[in-house]
């Protein structure tokens, strides 16, 4: 589908381009490089020429084209897949917080009505002892994963 529609923009796009020729010209994109005034911005062409790569002519060939939206494609498709699986984490960082505040809040309710819980929190702390090499392990793949997503977008 991606490849499709590129190959129809190519051909919308060579329609702009002189007759006969057999391969776009990039100036055709220069367009893409103007700011208000009508200026090329020599950082915004620079950028074109690294996601397009034209030949030492300056032309770009249909198959070149088509593979540089691709490349494109597959990089946004990637960080869709990597903020969804930020988002899921994320839920999960946040069930595991609320259980944590939640049990607090708990403890503090009980105590306040003068029932003393700390027989039953030293024995229990095994478990939390437990618990926390899983919570750090799980921790640190979070922080992973959300260092990746900042670096791509």
């Amino acid at each position: 589908m991606c490849v499709d529609s590129s190959q129809q923009v190519y051909g919308r796009l060579m329609e702009s381009a002189e007759d006969g020729a057999t391969a776009m010209p990039f100036t055709v994109f220069s367009v893409l490089a103007t700011d208000e005034s009508g200026e090329l911005q020599n950082g915004r062409m620079r950028s074109l020429i690294r996601l397009f790569r034209p030949d030492r002519q300056g032309n770009l060939t249909k198959l070149d084209f088509v593979q540089s939206i691709d490349a494109v494609y597959k990089e946004l498709r990637l960080l869709r897949a990597s903020i969804a699986n930020s988002a899921q984490i994320d839920l999960a960082f946040e069930r595991v917080i609320n259980f944590f505040y939640f049990f607090f809040v708990g403890i503090i309710a009980v105590l306040i009505w003068g029932i003393n819980v700390f027989p039953f929190l030293l024995s229990s702390t095994t478990y939390f002892l437990g618990l926390s090499f899983l919570f750090g392990a799980a921790a640190s793949n979070y922080f992973e994963v959300n260092q990746v997503v900042d670096v791509l977008s």
